[in-house]
């Protein structure tokens, strides 16, 4: 089993937030983060290599970047499930991030999300990455629509202004 140890922007390594708990041989379904704020070393950076350490050769993998402004740093919520779907805790005002991979499979969808990204990756993979907010405090649940089991990893991220 192949397993993503780290990732890195541009010189900067990122932190491991969540990973799905049954990453298939072939893919993770991982979420990291960096810091890019006010004060960051890339905070004005429009562009930049990203790095993936892998602990084994060939990998496939499907990269979900975003750049969120006004975000905790600190998770709110992480899940990570195998099946048809996960569910995570949003708090108020804050937003969620879901990366899915579904091995052997080239077609799908996640619903109750905006899909970001869906593209059939690597392999005989499909990556769909997501997206969704809340002004309320609320449970979401994204579904997949393929014919495998997808693994999920999602996390929520509440508003820096939040106490």
């Amino acid at each position: 089993m192949r397993t993503l140890d780290t990732v890195t922007v541009g010189d900067l390594r990122a932190r491991r937030l969540v990973r799905s708990h049954d990453v298939p041989s072939s893919a993770n379904s991982e979420i990291w983060l960096i810091s890019a704020g006010s004060g960051d070393i890339l905070e004005n950076t429009t562009s930049t290599d990203i790095g993936f350490t892998f602990d084994g050769g060939n990998p496939s993998v499907t990269a979900q970047i975003y750049r969120v402004v006004g975000a905790s740093e600190i998770p709110a919520a992480i899940a990570a499930e195998s099946g048809d779907r996960i569910t995570i805790t949003i708090p108020a005002d804050g937003i969620a991030f879901i990366s899915l991979i579904a091995s052997g499979t080239t077609s799908g969808s996640m619903s109750n999300v905006t899909e970001d990204f869906s593209a059939l990756c690597g392999k005989d993979f499909l990556g769909i990455h997501a997206s969704t907010s809340s002004t309320s405090a609320e449970s979401e649940t994204a579904t997949f629509s393929g014919n495998s089991t997808a693994d999920f990893a999602a996390v929520a991220l509440k508003s820096a202004a939040a106490r």
